[in-house]
């Protein structure tokens, strides 16, 4: 079997009831179930496996830090960033008050970093 070809165990899956008040913590319930039934699997590569090519490394970037993220802690967000602007990288921090899927529970806030990040980007 080739390297890049996953096996059926290198996935990781949820129970959306149990996982979905944790990753859509600050969605309604009806929106956590919804949302959280449609995360089939997630590949455990993402974990395990180096980086193929950094990106961030080559333009810049926001970091939209989730400050009230049960999945990944703000300070460990944080640390990310610092480790890749250790690294080169140019990035932008901006924080909200979000759980980890900030683009479900508040849509309009992700808007407006995305539009930041496109303005900045268009500056010579």
């Amino acid at each position: 079997m080739p390297e890049d070809t996953q096996k059926p165990t290198d996935y990781l899956t949820m129970d959306p009831k149990t996982q979905g008040e944790f990753i859509f913590a600050h969605s309604s319930a009806v929106e956590r179930t919804e949302y959280a039934s449609r995360l089939l699997k997630h590949s455990s590569r993402t974990f395990k496996d180096p980086l193929a090519f950094a990106w961030y490394l080559q333009i810049p970037a926001t970091s939209l830090v989730c400050t009230d993220d049960p999945v990944i802690p703000p300070q460990l967000q944080r640390e990310m960033v610092d480790k890749a602007r250790e690294k080169g990288a140019n990035v932008v921090i901006k924080e909200i008050h979000s759980d980890h899927v900030p683009m479900v529970s508040h849509p309009e806030e992700v808007v407006e970093v995305l539009l930041e990040a496109a303005k900045r980007g268009l500056q010579p």
